[in-house]
């Protein structure tokens, strides 16, 4: 399974894993679930009420608004080719600890 966060700045980074605490990380708060084609999305639950900028990627796979950074499972590599992978690996450095 690969997991990557999205930001509202349209990057893209690999998460160390998809467990609550880091998916809750992810998106800075409480996670709602929201499925769509590509794998399961989660966004920050009171994203809406907190004013987060919308995550146009986010929006355009789910078919409706989701604002802030989100989180996604997948079973392909499907976001590899957006990878930063020199922020990435200071987020994985950062879980760790």
């Amino acid at each position: 399974m690969y997991t990557y966060r999205i930001t509202t700045d349209n990057e893209v980074f690999t998460l160390p894993n998809s467990d609550l605490q880091t998916l809750q990380s992810a998106v800075g708060g409480y996670v709602e679930l929201i499925g769509n084609p590509v794998g399961t999305m989660y966004a920050n639950e009171e994203g809406l009420l907190m004013g987060l900028a919308p995550n146009a990627i986010a929006t355009a796979m789910a078919g409706r608004l989701i604002v802030g950074d989100i989180a996604i499972t997948c079973d392909t590599a499907f976001f590899d080719g957006m990878v930063n992978e020199r922020e990435s690996q200071l987020a994985d450095k950062a879980v760790a600890q």
